[in-house]
């Protein structure tokens, strides 16, 4: 076959071929409302340095679409703003104002860190935990994490030896 079939056109005889299907639509924008969507979207592009940037150097101050402003944490690179401008452009097809302020709140890992901090917390108080410790004095929680199905009402938490938290995360040992 001397056509161009492997584009979808027609070959010698009006046949096509679908080798290499062809796709004109343009993908649309993503949809980035809040900084977490820009977090989620830079790891859906396996970004993971910028991710890892976002989460532990960006203390966010405010954000509105195309426009952010935020306190670096210790250890953000000092090209970070301009970067993250660059790539929210490429990948909106609109100009981003990224601006570096003072006052930001915590970054995702301060948050992320607050919220397993509580969770350890709340295992701790539970009694079966508690007995676990006194049974086995050097042990200590290595994780706490959402248990499969679990919701804030799940009856099964307390028996299985969880707590629930009412957010659907549960502690287990």
């Amino acid at each position: 076959p001397s056509g161009n079939g492997a584009r979808g056109e027609p070959e010698p005889g009006g046949h096509s071929s679908s080798l290499v299907p062809t796709d004109d639509r343009e993908t649309p924008p993503p949809d980035l409302r809040t900084f977490e969507d820009i977090v989620e979207h830079a790891r859906g592009h396996r970004d993971l340095m910028l991710v890892m940037e976002l989460e532990n150097h960006v203390r966010p101050v405010s954000f509105a679409p195309g426009r952010i402003e935020f306190e670096p944490a210790p250890g953000a690179s000092s090209d970070l703003p301009a970067r993250l401008a660059r790539l929210l452009g490429e990948w909106t097809g609109e100009r981003w104002q990224v601006e570096v302020t003072g006052e930001g709140g915590p970054t995702i890992r301060d948050e992320r860190d607050r919220r397993d901090r509580e969770l350890r917390e709340l295992a701790m108080e539970h009694p079966m935990v508690r007995a676990a410790f006194d049974a086995f004095p050097g042990a200590s929680i290595e994780a706490v994490r959402a248990a499969a199905g679990a919701s804030g009402n799940d009856s099964r938490a307390e028996g299985a030896g969880g707590r629930s938290s009412g957010d659907g995360t549960r502690a287990t040992l």
